[in-house]
């Protein structure tokens, strides 16, 4: 995730698809998304196997959104670098939104789960 996440940070921005009055939402809609994997893909890749303990879930998420927080703003100093490309902390909140919901997902399937072995 990381990796597609930078790739598609690295488009210049006059090669980036333009989608008229759709643009803003698609392309916010493209950072809560790449963010929501990236957070639950380390959740279940990681800390959902190191972490035995349900009480030690809320930790286990809270590095995950770490995580995330250090990579969404390295990946804004990036886009900086990036010709037609600005960093802002406004999708850096849009990523950490994204990262948020992707983490509740995973833990609201992880309940579902675990009542329907119960």
């Amino acid at each position: 995730m990381m990796t597609l996440i930078f790739l598609a940070s690295s488009i210049p921005g006059d090669r980036m698809p333009n989608a008229g009055q759709w643009d803003f939402s698609i392309k916010k809609g493209g950072h809560m998304t790449g963010y929501a994997l990236l957070a639950a893909s380390l959740m279940e890749a990681t800390f959902f196997r190191v972490v035995e303990q349900k009480k030690e879930t809320p930790k286990a998420m809270l590095l995950a959104l770490g995580v995330c927080c250090v990579y969404a703003l390295s990946d804004e100093f990036h886009q900086s670098f990036v010709p037609g490309r600005n960093a802002t902390l406004v999708d850096v909140g849009i990523d950490l939104l994204g990262a948020s919901l992707g983490l509740l997902v995973l833990l609201l399937l992880r309940m579902r789960q675990h009542l329907h072995r119960a």
